[in-house]
């Protein structure tokens, strides 16, 4: 049921044939029926960034948790409204304070500036944090953020390999993990959990005879925070 860890290699749509099809065949094991109340265009983004991010807070948070999310982004924007419809604490972190706006109006409780002075100040406060960034962060001091047996969890892919403190680790046996998408059994309540709480990405609509425009704004990082391809 972990198929998302399979050993033998990963089924993913821009690898794999048909993945842009208007029609495919695939092992039903494959395959989840989309919630009514989910459109297409809104259900295609939570099939990937969704349960990307949804599935590490079913696995570590509980709706007494408090949770820090690192990054007000693909992910991270879809992180914030899963956390918070779990009953969750948030807290947003973000290098920049342009983010905090969006990252309060995505659910965020608390929206900070990510420098070591405000990350000193909240040792030892979150149960969970996850790091949704693309980029590096800085990994000890998130980890003093943790509580006693806290979890940090990596998600985005960092430039350079991560460099983490021993001690943080040992002292208050804080755990260090990764999240890789979700099996299926996950999408399936993911889908059925973002129906019910009216949760959607941010997407921005472009039609198939646009997408080299569209790639184009994706390489210019001005894409807020999904593009979705239609026919």
């Amino acid at each position: 049921g972990r198929e998302n860890l399979c050993s033998q290699g990963q089924i993913l749509p821009l690898a794999a044939p048909g993945g842009y099809a208007t029609q495919i065949r695939v092992d039903s094991r494959c395959a989840y029926p989309i919630p009514d109340a989910l459109a297409s265009e809104i259900a295609a983004p939570l099939l990937c960034a969704g349960v990307t991010v949804f599935a590490p807070l079913a696995r570590y948070a509980q709706p007494t948790s408090r949770v820090g999310v690192v990054g007000v982004g693909g992910l991270g924007h879809l992180a914030l409204q899963f956390a918070r419809a779990m009953g969750c604490e948030v807290t947003a972190f973000s290098g920049s304070a342009k983010k905090e706006a969006e990252a309060r109006r995505f659910g965020a409780g608390e929206f900070v500036v990510a420098d070591s002075a405000a990350l000193a100040a909240r040792a030892g406060q979150y149960d969970l944090i996850m790091s949704t960034a693309s980029g590096d962060v800085p990994w000890g001091e998130f980890l003093m953020a943790l509580k006693p047996e806290g979890t940090l969890c990596v998600l985005g892919v960092p430039e350079t390999d991560l460099k983490i403190p021993a001690l943080p680790l040992l002292f208050g046996q804080r755990r260090l993990v990764g999240s890789l998408i979700g099996s299926g059994v996950e999408s399936r309540a993911m889908l059925a959990f973002a129906a019910r709480h009216g949760i959607a990405p941010q997407i921005e609509i472009c039609p198939m005879g646009s997408v080299n425009a569209a790639l184009d704004k994706l390489r210019r990082n001005e894409v807020r925070y999904r593009t979705v391809l239609t026919n």
